[in-house]
C-alpha cells in the first residue's frame, strides 16, 4: 500500500467553464492516477453536508477534503474544482507533496459560457444586492463557492470581475511557488506536447502515459 506521505497530490484550479472536466478525464485515464472533478460523494469520505468549499474559507470542510484525498488509491491522486483557489496555502501546509494545475480560458469566453450555463442563477452576488435582485434568480448550493461582487451592475460584469480576481491570485501564487504551479490553456489540452508537459509535471512514468483527444467539454469540440 502506498503511504500517504509518498503520494503525489494534484489540485486542479480554474474559474469554471474552462475545461476542468476535460483535464480530470485525461488524468483519470492514466496509469496509477486517480483524479476527480469536484470530488463527488461516491469517492469521498462520508460526512454530513455538501462537499463544496466556500469562497470565504471554511477550514473544517477543507480538512475533510484533505482526508478524502488521502484515502484515494493510486500514487498520483487529485481533484479539480474552482473553489480550491482560496485554500492553496492550506493544501500546501497539509499535504506533503502537492502541486497545482490551472486550467485557463479567455475572459470573454468564460463569461459567455457561464451566462449560458446559469440562466436562472447568479453565484457572484449576495441575495440582498441590486445585482442579484435585478432578475429572478434562484438560490443555489454553489453560490457560496464564489465571491460576492455586489458592486457589479450586472451578472456578466460580476463574472468578468471574478475572472480578473482569479487571474490575479493565480499569478501571485505562481510568483510565490513557481515549482508548484502549471498553467494550461484549455485549447492546448489535446496537443501531445501539452499532455507530455502535464505528465512530466506530475511525475507520470512514460509507460503509464495514455495520449488522447479529450471531448468532455464542448470547448474542445469547437475551433478557437
Amino acid at each position: 500500500m502506498i503511504s500517504i506521505n509518498n503520494k503525489q497530490y494534484i489540485i486542479g484550479l480554474g474559474t469554471g467553464r474552462c475545461g476542468s472536466k476535460s483535464l480530470a478525464y485525461l488524468l483519470n485515464h492514466q496509469g496509477n492516477v486517480s483524479f476527480y472533478h469536484e470530488m463527488q460523494d461516491d469517492y469521498c469520505i462520508r460526512h454530513t453536508g455538501d462537499k463544496i468549499l466556500p469562497w470565504y474559507p471554511d477550514y473544517r470542510k477543507a480538512t475533510l477534503k484533505v482526508k478524502s484525498l488521502r484515502l484515494i488509491s493510486g500514487s498520483i491522486v487529485g481533484d479539480i474544482a474552482p473553489y480550491y483557489l482560496n485554500y492553496v496555502y492550506f493544501m500546501i501546509d497539509k499535504l506533503k507533496n502537492v502541486k497545482f494545475i490551472v486550467m485557463e480560458r479567455d475572459k470573454e469566453s468564460v463569461v459567455k459560457s457561464y451566462i449560458a450555463k446559469t440562466p436562472l442563477k447568479n453565484h457572484w452576488c449576495s441575495y440582498d444586492s441590486d445585482c442579484w435582485q435585478s432578475d429572478r434568480y434562484r438560490k443555489d448550493k454553489w453560490d457560496k463557492a464564489y465571491p460576492n461582487i455586489d458592486y457589479a451592475k450586472s451578472k456578466a460584469e460580476a463574472i468578468g470581475i471574478y475572472w480578473d480576481i482569479y487571474k490575479l491570485r493565480i499569478n501571485a501564487y505562481k510568483k510565490e511557488f513557481p515549482d508548484k504551479f502549471l498553467v494550461i490553456n484549455v485549447y492546448d489540452l489535446n496537443s501531445r506536447e501539452t499532455q507530455n508537459k502535464i505528465f512530466d509535471y506530475i511525475g507520470l512514468e512514460t509507460h503509464n502515459r495514455v495520449y488522447m483527444n479529450v471531448h468532455e467539454n464542448a470547448i474542445l469540440n469547437k475551433p478557437k
